[in-house]
């Protein structure tokens, strides 16, 4: 079992619409 925490943020997968990814990470504000 692989357990990943990411603290404070998050990555964002999104497809434009030419079929592109976009990989964002987003910070958490606390």
């Amino acid at each position: 079992i692989t357990t990943t925490v990411v603290v404070n943020s998050y990555t964002v997968t999104l497809i434009d619409d030419s079929g592109n990814y976009l990989n964002e990470t987003v910070k958490i504000e606390n």
